[in-house]
Formats: structure tokens, C-alpha cells, sequence
């Protein structure tokens, strides 16, 4: 009986795609949509930093901001752009966040996880290729002098806080109807706010995938990081993440996340951006 509903739902769903013409995207688009998508966050966001470094310009105030403001218009456009083929998680703290509060099926996440690690060392040895290996230790995050691995890590979270409970509030949350555009706008503004929280103290990673891969990146080319950090930018955004999925659900009553997860299996994914 089970097997025939989901049969039904899934031939009203194929009615509906064909009445509208839109498609519903196959799971392999999706992974390849979070792929590039991640794949244009690192590129631009870290591109950013490596090119300052390249053209001689001291990591300043100004530098922070020019972080800041990369990492955020590009995932404002990326969500955009993607968010109505997969949901533009990009980033594997979204990801399992959304999973923690059954906006997302728990059975997709490691796929979606390993699409965007794909994407984001393609882009690491993309700014490789362009920058070359003497500034390509710009783009690995550090703590910085006097900040220890607890702080980094509270830092991380708290950064990744404000990114992911933007995206709740106003991509999850279905009550809210926001114009076209805007969500990607104020997902991207969210960002920018959680680097400039984070930004002195950790280089501002909030994205696991991100954050660790220039360290895959330098180690290929034998450049010497100091790894005992990437724990730091691997668990505070995931604890970040679903500390603010989870209070946002409870604040904004968004229902139990057992109903939620009774409609994601349905086929009823409330990750997907429709702005």
C-alpha cells in the first residue's frame, strides 16, 4: 500500500511537471548543481583572498571586507542560480542542518557532501593552475596569533549560526514568501555578516568543504600547513548549523521534525530555494 501511494505521488508529481513545464531535476543533476555551485563559492570567495595576496595587498581591514563581500555575492547569485535544481546547500554544515530538522533526507546526505568536497578541491586546484603555488597558502585558513583551537571552533560556530539560520528563516520555513531574488540576497548578506564575526579570529572557513580543501590542495604540492586546525572548520559549523536549525524550528514553530520528515520522504523537500 505504501509502495503504490508513492507511485501515485510521484505520477502527480510527473502530471504536474508536464502541465507546467518543468521538470523535476534527476538526483545526478542535483549533485552536479551543488558540485558547480560549491565549485563557484570556493573559486570566487578564496579566489578573492589568493588574488590580494598575489598583487601584494596585506591582509587589512580592507581584506576582510573584500572577503565578506566576495564570499557573499557569489553565494547570493549561486542560490539563485542553483537553488531550484538542488537548494544550493553548498556547503556540508547547510546540508546537515537541514537534514537535523527533516528538511532534507538523511539517505542524500552523503552524496550531497561528497559533491561538494568534489567541487570545492576542483576549485582549490583551479586557483592553483592560476595563481601558482607560492600564494596558494593565502587561501588556507589559520587561527590566528593568541586564538586557540576553542575559541576557533566557537568563532566557526557562531559564524555559521547566522548563515544557516538566514537559511532556515527563509528558504526552509515555508510560511515565508519572500519576492524573487530575495532570499538569495539575504543568504548571501547572512554570510558576509558571519565573516566579518569570524574573520579575524579564524580566517572565517563556515563551510567544511571550503575551508579544508586548500589544505588538501597545499599538501599535494608538499606546502606545509598546520592540520590540527581543520577539526575546527570540520565540526564548528556542523555544530553551528544545527544549533540554528534547530533553535529557529523551535522559535519560529515550524512543527515537529517528525511531520517534516514524513514529508521529505514524500517527496515534499522543503531545502529546495524557490526564489
Amino acid at each position: 500500500m505504501a509502495n503504490q501511494s508513492r507511485r501515485v505521488d510521484r505520477t502527480v508529481r510527473d502530471i504536474d511537471a508536464t502541465t507546467t513545464g518543468l521538470q523535476e531535476p534527476h538526483f545526478n543533476d542535483k549533485l552536479m548543481a551543488e558540485a558547480l555551485g560549491t565549485f563557484l563559492l570556493v573559486l570566487i570567495g578564496n579566489g578573492a583572498g589568493v588574488a590580494l595576496t598575489y598583487a601584494g595587498v596585506l591582509p587589512t581591514a580592507g581584506g576582510l571586507v573584500v572577503a565578506a563581500l566576495s564570499h557573499g555575492l557569489a553565494l547570493a547569485v549561486i542560490v539563485n542560480v542553483i537553488g531550484r535544481i538542488s537548494g544550493a546547500h553548498v556547503n556540508p554544515a547547510v546540508t546537515i542542518a537541514l537534514a537535523s530538522i527533516g528538511r532534507f533526507p538523511w539517505r542524500q546526505v552523503p552524496e550531497y557532501l561528497g559533491a561538494q568536497f568534489v567541487g570545492a578541491f576542483i576549485a582549490a586546484g583551479a586557483i592553483l593552475a592560476i595563481f601558482g603555488n607560492k600564494v596558494i597558502l593565502a587561501s588556507v585558513p589559520v587561527l590566528s596569533r593568541g586564538i586557540n583551537g576553542w575559541q576557533g571552533l566557537l568563532a566557526e560556530a557562531l559564524g555559521t549560526f547566522m548563515l544557516v539560520i538566514a537559511i532556515v528563516a527563509t528558504v526552509a520555513d515555508k510560511r515565508v514568501n519572500l519576492p524573487e531574488g530575495w532570499a538569495g540576497l539575504i543568504i548571501g548578506l547572512a554570510l558576509a555578516c558571519g565573516i566579518f564575526l569570524a574573520g579575524v579570529a579564524t580566517g572565517a572557513g563556515l563551510n567544511p568543504a571550503l575551508a579544508i580543501s586548500p589544505y588538501g590542495v597545499a599538501a599535494l604540492i608538499n606546502r606545509h600547513v598546520p592540520g590540527f586546525e581543520i577539526p575546527v572548520y570540520l565540526f564548528g559549523p556542523i555544530i553551528g548549523g544545527v544549533v540554528a536549525a534547530v533553535v529557529y524550528a523551535h522559535i519560529a514553530n515550524m512543527g515537529s521534525t517528525a511531520a517534516a520528515r514524513q514529508r521529505v520522504a514524500a517527496g515534499q523537500t522543503a531545502a529546495s530555494v524557490d526564489a
